[in-house]
């Protein structure tokens, strides 16, 4: 995956995150919103930008990008926190086990 795609993934992370930095106006999205925001974002980006869903070679990075997702949103349902989110980021991210693709996941945590 292209650095210029990586960038763009931890960009829609962190834009989610800045969004709740917004909460003491009542403006927050909720976090089940904010996660599946992610998870779209994630898959879209992958999609085009990323030469594994056309991988004849690797059928499975494909059947990922798709059963993934639907496994992702639905467990993105019981998202309460940021915990939350990460988790269910990392799960999706981590199961097209590409080396090439990642995120972080450490964010300053601060009351609001």
């Amino acid at each position: 995956m292209s650095r210029r795609t990586m960038q763009a993934i931890v960009f829609v992370l962190g834009a989610s995150v800045a969004v709740l930095a917004r909460s003491a106006e009542g403006q927050v999205r909720s976090w089940v919103e904010l996660a599946k925001q992610d998870l779209h974002a994630i898959r879209e980006t992958i999609l085009q930008n990323h030469p594994g869903p056309v991988d004849p070679l690797n059928p499975s990075y494909r059947s990922w990008l798709d059963s993934g997702y639907t496994r992702s949103l639905a467990m993105a349902d019981s998202v309460r926190s940021l915990d939350g989110l990460i988790a269910v980021v990392s799960y999706y991210s981590s199961g097209f086990q590409d080396g090439h693709l990642g995120w972080s996941s450490e964010f300053v945590r601060r009351d609001v």
